[in-house]
Parts: C-alpha cells; structure tokens; sequence
C-alpha cells in the first residue's frame, strides 16, 4: 500500500503525518519546487510518500538550465502555422 500527498508549503504540516506513521507507513517528507523539473515557473510545494513495506526516496532532479516560454515557443521551426506565435 503506497499513497502520495501534495500541497502547498502553507497549508499542509509535517505533524500530519503522525497519524499514516502511528498506522504503520514508513513515511517520506520533501518540499520540490517544479522548476526543478524543468517547469517554467517557481512553485514550491510539500510532498509525502507513504508506504507500507518500505521508505520510498525522493529524488530532486538535476535540471541544466530552465527554458522560459519564450525560449520554447522561438524553438519551434514553424510555429505550428501560427504567425508571430
């Protein structure tokens, strides 16, 4: 049994994972940001893993650079038909 949880930083609190720990889930906490995942905007948000049989890893990637909007839509050859777009 495994379930994951996200929220904002403010809203959501590490506490509230007490009660998935007291019924037994090896529980992991991280806060991700999606930038890091190659998102073009800085959000920052809670995660939770909890599983049954093991700690499961978050692992942050290893993003070289952000593209902005701007920079992908420049990239594309064509536009898609679409002028100045």
């Amino acid at each position: 049994e495994v379930f994951v949880f996200e929220n904002v930083i403010g809203l959501a609190k590490w506490a509230e994972t007490a009660i998935f720990e007291l019924k037994g889930y090896k529980i992991t906490k991280n806060i991700i940001n999606s930038e890091n995942f190659g998102i073009a905007q800085s959000r920052k948000r809670k995660i939770f893993i909890g599983s049954k049989k093991r700690t499961i890893e978050i692992k942050n990637p290893i993003i070289k650079s952000v593209k902005s909007v701007r920079e992908v839509f420049n990239s594309i050859k064509d536009n898609w038909g679409f002028a100045n777009h």
